[in-house]
């Protein structure tokens, strides 16, 4: 073969190599538009279920909750710049964040709390909250009452968890507030916002995940303990007091017996969690104790111990302190001070004002609670929230916002009816078997005579097991409706126990026997 041959037979070669790999590129763009159109058919059919699943509600008034949680790319529109209006409306459709997503709002927000002195010295106009309780429409309700804060600077003065069923999302949304407006929205530590008061109350439960072993039915419900142990840690960096215009003192409880000066609070370690005792224990937990009038005539005890004019034990909380008119004038003198704002208190009006200086008209002790939904159900208490501008103090009441129901301990309808369920069926098989209808026909007598002597055990075994259970629900549902009744009869016998067939009696009975105390 040539030269020429050799060229052209490589020519052609080459030639076919380009037109299959055109083939080839062409097969792959078919390829890579059939995955588009794929992917477009799946994002129509998502955007399909979802309408379905927003539309097929009973009550179409009320939003429909999430179905997926926010994550970063929609929440953080730059580096540190949080949507806040799409987090807001997210909350109150009851929706859930990533665990990412929250993770870095609530590391963010604890290094900005870090490098805050213990005490913040603030000037008005400013706008105060008091306790927040996790009422997360109660929290939104204030903020509306106040202004917007992006043109309004806010004083929290703590207590942000427990109580209510949002507490996540009241946390969660305050600390993105801090990360956006740093410079005039600031917050303080609260009695409720640590490890002890959130473990014994709802907090630690809202955000971990249950074990399945030991309560199946309910499954992870928000978050989880890592994010519980970051918020925790975060609520450590929480500054303890402020000052306004350098003659307001703001804190969540209270003065202390060993705190003398302003600067005797910057020398405590706050990055802890509160101590049981102490003075930053009793800035978070005191009181102030209740006016009385004193009457002249009347120098019995009583009357001395009614009158707290220094400090003493607070045995309502069985903590910390309560402090009287002498306690806080001499705490106010001595370090240049004219009042007092706190919250740690509900109110019947949302407000209380206490030892009011004659001289100025200016109460010495301010508590303010913007919760009223915690307290609603039992005290019907209002909430309010304070703005402070040129050293006016004006009070703004509100009622509270309403809320969604929530069923105790965070679980489900299932889980929480199973008992109930439970107890009915069997109380209503105790009842159809305890039942015996007389036989007077002799044709029935004859029948029953007839029957299997194997169908007459199983029938006999099977209706003594459904009493017996039905007869252990019984006593347990008696035990947990008189326990002091109980415990009464038992202490009136010699040997602390009672009679056989006493709890099998019923309420009647026992009822019956306390009156008469036969025994």
């Amino acid at each position: 073969m040539d030269l020429s041959q050799k060229s052209s037979h490589t020519q052609k070669t080459v030639v076919s190599l380009k037109k299959e790999g055109k083939k080839a590129n062409n097969k792959s763009m078919i390829a890579m538009s059939d995955v588009k159109d794929e992917t477009k058919e799946e994002e129509k059919e998502e955007g399909e279920n979802e309408q379905e699943y927003y539309n097929d509600r009973v009550l179409h008034q009320l939003p429909a909750i999430p179905r997926f949680p926010l994550g970063s790319k929609k929440l953080f529109e730059k580096e540190n710049t949080i949507h806040l209006g799409l987090l807001e409306e997210h909350f109150k459709k009851e929706g859930r964040l990533e665990q990412k997503a929250a993770m870095r709002i609530v590391q963010t927000c604890a290094e900005i709390l870090k490098k805050e002195p213990n005490t913040l010295y603030l000037n008005d106009p400013i706008g105060i909250v008091g306790d927040v309780r996790g009422q997360y429409f109660d929290l939104l309700k204030a903020m509306e009452t106040i202004g917007d804060p992006a043109n309004t600077q806010y004083l929290f003065l703590g207590s942000y968890v427990n109580r209510g069923c949002l507490s996540c999302e009241c946390v969660l949304l305050l600390f993105a507030y801090k990360i956006t407006f740093k410079d005039s929205f600031f917050m303080l530590r609260g009695n409720q916002d640590t490890r002890a008061m959130s473990t014994f109350f709802s907090f630690k439960d809202e955000c971990k995940r249950a074990k399945k072993k030991l309560c199946p039915y309910i499954r992870k419900y928000k978050y989880n303990l890592e994010l519980y142990d970051a918020i925790m840690n975060c609520f450590d960096c929480l500054p303890i007091v402020a000052i306004l215009n350098k003659r307001i003192f703001c804190c969540h409880g209270g003065i202390s017996p060993d705190i003398y000066t302003i600067e005797e609070i910057d020398k405590l370690n706050r990055f802890q969690e509160v101590p049981e005792e102490g003075p930053m224990c009793d800035l978070l937990w005191s009181d102030p104790a209740d006016e009385y009038q004193i009457d002249e005539d009347d120098e019995t005890k009583e009357s001395e111990e009614k009158n707290v004019s220094w400090f003493a034990f607070n045995e309502t909380r069985q903590r910390s302190y309560v402090f009287g008119i002498s306690a806080i004038d001499d705490f106010l003198k001595r370090n240049k001070l004219d009042s007092i704002i706190r919250g740690h208190e509900a109110n019947f009006d949302g407000y209380s004002m206490k030892y009011i200086n004659k001289q100025t008209g200016i109460p010495r002790v301010l508590t303010v609670h913007s919760a009223p939904s915690v307290s609603m159900d039992i005290y019907l208490c209002k909430g309010a929230c304070v703005n402070i501008n040129d050293m006016v103090i004006r009070i703004l009441p509100f009622l509270r916002s309403p809320n969604p129901y929530f069923l105790p301990n965070f679980m489900d309808v299932f889980a929480w009816s199973l008992p109930f369920v439970a107890e009915k069926v069997v109380s209503f098989w105790h009842d159809v078997l305890s039942f015996e209808e007389p036989i007077t026909d002799t044709d029935d007598i004859i029948k029953s005579q007839i029957q299997l002597p194997i169908l007459a055990n199983k029938r006999s075994v099977l209706k003594y097991k459904l009493f017996f259970v039905a007869q252990i629900v019984s006593i347990h549902h008696v035990l947990s409706h008189s326990k002091a009744d109980v415990a009464c009869l038992k202490s009136l016998l010699s040997d602390n126990k009672l009679p056989p067939a006493t709890l099998f009696s019923g309420f009647a009975h026992i009822a019956n026997i306390m009156k008469t105390r036969h025994y």
